[in-house]
């Protein structure tokens, strides 16, 4: 059975990947789970993850893929600066054999 002290025993057991990727623009991670955040979404997020390693090309079934973030964590304020902070630029589709029974 689940309870609050055993879930934080597992969350402390976890290590948390945060990576600065541009401003306004983080990359949270929790290798161990699979998970992975991107925090912010202005405009050219997706050239700066490629830029950074962390979305890169890869074969699913014969179809070439790439991988994504798992969630984006969009902002409350939609302009920000004088830019719009929630320019998502591509579709988050992430298939899992970990989601399936």
């Amino acid at each position: 059975m689940l309870t609050p002290s055993s879930i934080s025993c597992c969350l402390m057991e976890l290590q948390v990947q945060k990576i600065k990727v541009a401003n306004g623009v983080w990359w949270v991670s929790i290798p161990e789970a699979g998970l992975s955040v991107l925090c912010g979404c202005p405009a050219d997020s997706v050239k700066h993850l490629i830029k950074r390693g962390l979305i890169s090309s890869v074969e699913c079934d014969g179809t070439l893929c790439e991988t994504g973030p798992a969630a984006i964590l969009l902002s409350d304020v939609s302009v920000q600066a004088g830019e719009f902070s929630n320019l998502a630029e591509f579709v988050s589709v992430r298939k899992s054999s970990q989601f399936l029974d």
